[in-house]
């Protein structure tokens, strides 16, 4: 709220309890910032004595040993409640008491300083009288109101300082740094207050309003990467949706694809059937034609033998037929099950795609509620602190913004936050999917590109879920290497082909697939680590660090094995008889004793 804004012009919701929906009855300030009814406020300890959730914000609000009075009085609120008290019971064409005179008659201003309306021979009389002097400066007149430029600022000047808690009778002097800028009157100095750090409070309401301009100032440098992320955040769920809806179009149209290739390469092999049929039927005919021209010249003396002959032809011809029918029938009942099986493989592309994009937006509600959270506390502590600053009130200042201060403090380390991941969300949505997926089985070989190292052999291979294939092993220079790669054998991972230096070299590298995300990959002598199938990324460890004894001349890595259940990885090792098995972090979560077997014993 800027500082020239008119009081007439705040909205009557701004002053209104969302607990209760009446207008503030006095409010206090919780840690934050949020206001309610001192009433309401106290029905919330009753049913929660040791915390409770903001209404609002639902920030957890830890009850003060004192109860509601540990939560600060809203000075700041205080002020508009009463002007619009005053501005009201001075526009009502009513009676009311005159706090001087004691006539019940209409008035026509009230008195900050004594507290209470004037009629209007009163009024005068505070005006004309030298005695009253200090009086006029805190007179709010009907005239005043009427105008319409009353502000904060004129208003801090009109109102006089707050009473004192503990002596109500007296005004309050000074602020108690100890007691958190409490309003005390002198009494208090010389009781309860005793030896506590005391200012004076126009000195401590310039030095409050210096530090909370610091802290709107080191609010103010991470703005912009606030909104920017927020502006991120609603971008990328229109970039998950559009991604999983681009993926899918690109699966049917190479299911499309794939059938119409399936149909195409089925009517040429009925084509090719038909053809060679024609050519058996024709051939026959051909025989046939030849063998009762010569039984015509021969009519008697070999009839027998070209009727054997004869009847051979018709066998062979009704064999080759039989096996072009047979073949007819295998290639359609081929056919149709490879379209049944592309049918099931897109319906299972599109379960994937919606499984990964509810997970996405899962991701993405718990983002969007974390920056969301972030800009609602941004807003709410500037408001409050530009809004303490317009009232230009000392009293409101020392007492109101240390909390404001405190509030400010951990929300600089939650804007300080990293969201680059938020970029990411959408990326994976149809991206990490293989697009030859949707199609038949044509190559058993496949030739890994990227791998250039002399003396290559691989020690193990494992499929990631979308269908990439992760081999690990060693070159002839004892270094291991693990890779993510297409089913074409390309190198699709930035990380692909490097060593991993921090693990010994060794002539064996076995791995195995934890979870969609992660791969265990484990070097036969004494190295475990997880790839990250993503980014690349790797975690490593020593078995030392959790095996007693381990050896590398005596003890090895014998097998890797994975329980995709309990996202575990299951160690086997070479003379001992124990399973070790890790959770996703590398951690040892508990061993296996195998029972001893003697060798021709049975299983």
């Amino acid at each position: 709220m800027a500082a020239a804004k008119m009081l007439d012009d705040i909205d009557e919701k701004f002053c209104q309890c969302c607990v209760c929906f009446e207008q503030y009855k006095k409010p206090r300030q919780l840690q934050c910032l949020h206001r309610y009814c001192t009433e309401c406020l106290e029905k919330m300890i009753d049913t929660n004595p040791h915390d409770f959730k903001c209404p609002l914000c639902q920030e957890k609000i830890d009850v003060p040993n004192n109860g509601v009075e540990g939560f600060k009085s809203d000075f700041y609120m205080n002020e508009i409640l009463d002007y619009i008290k005053v501005k009201k019971s001075l526009k009502e064409d009513q009676s009311l008491t005159c706090g001087d005179c004691s006539k019940q008659t209409k008035s026509s201003a009230y008195c900050f300083k004594c507290i209470g309306f004037l009629c209007e021979d009163c009024h005068t009389y505070h005006l004309s009288r030298k005695s009253l002097q200090e009086h006029r400066p805190h007179i709010l007149s009907l005239e005043d109101i009427e105008a319409k430029n009353i502000t904060l600022e004129k208003l801090s000047i009109l109102k006089e300082a707050p009473r004192c808690q503990t002596h109500p009778q007296n005004q309050s002097q000074l602020c108690c740094k100890s007691c958190a800028n409490r309003p005390i009157c002198l009494t208090c100095t010389y009781g309860e207050h005793r030896n506590h750090e005391m200012y004076d409070v126009t000195e401590l309401a310039k030095s409050e309003r210096e530090k909370l301009k610091r802290q709107l100032k080191a609010l103010d440098e991470w703005k912009d990467r606030v909104y920017e992320t927020l502006s991120q955040i609603k971008k990328t769920k229109d970039e998950i949706f559009t991604n999983a809806a681009n993926y899918l179009d690109e699966s049917t149209e190479k299911y499309n694809e794939t059938k119409s290739s399936l149909e195409s390469s089925q009517r040429n092999i009925q084509r090719k059937i038909k053809v060679e049929e024609q050519t058996v039927t024709r051939k026959l005919e051909e025989n046939v034609r030849h063998t009762d021209m010569e039984m015509a010249r021969d009519i008697e003396q070999i009839r027998k033998k070209y009727e054997k002959i004869k009847s051979n032809h018709h066998t062979d011809a009704t064999k080759k037929s039989n096996a072009l029918k047979t073949r007819s029938k295998q290639a359609q009942a081929d056919a149709n099950a490879k379209r049944k099986q592309l049918a099931l493989e897109l319906q299972k592309v599109r379960t994937e795609i919606e499984s990964e994009k509810r997970e996405k937006l899962l991701n993405w509600k718990k983002f969007s509620s974390k920056i969301n959270s972030t800009v609602r506390k941004f807003e709410n502590v500037t408001n409050t602190a530009e809004n303490v600053l317009s009232s230009q009130d000392d009293w409101t200042a020392a007492h109101n913004i240390e909390v404001i201060c405190q509030a400010t403090e951990p929300l600089i380390q939650e804007m300080k936050r990293d969201y680059s991941s938020v970029a990411k969300l959408a990326i994976y949505v149809g991206k990490q999917q293989e697009k030859g997926h949707l199609c038949s089985t044509e190559a058993t070989v496949v030739h890994i590109d990227g791998i250039k190292a002399a003396g290559l052999y691989i020690n193990s291979v494992a499929c990631t879920w979308n269908g990439r294939i992760v081999i690990s092993g060693g070159t002839s220079d004892k270094k291991n290497y693990i890779s993510l790669m297409d089913k074409t054998g390309i190198i699709v991972s930035s990380k692909l082909g490097t060593h991993f230096n921090s693990i010994l070299f060794s002539p064996g590298c076995y791995c195995a697939l934890v979870n969609r995300l992660k791969i265990a990959v484990a070097c036969q002598e004494d190295g475990i680590a997880l790839f990250g199938i993503s980014d690349g990324s790797y975690l490593n460890k020593h078995l030392g660090d959790f095996i007693r004894g381990w050896s590398r001349s005596k003890l090895r890595v014998a097998c890797i094995a994975t329980d995709s259940v309990s996202n575990s990885i299951i160690l086997g090792i070479y003379n001992n008889r124990n399973l070790y098995v890790l959770d996703e972090s590398l951690n040892n979560k508990h061993t296996i004793r195998l029972q001893a077997i003697k060798r021709g014993q049975p299983i």
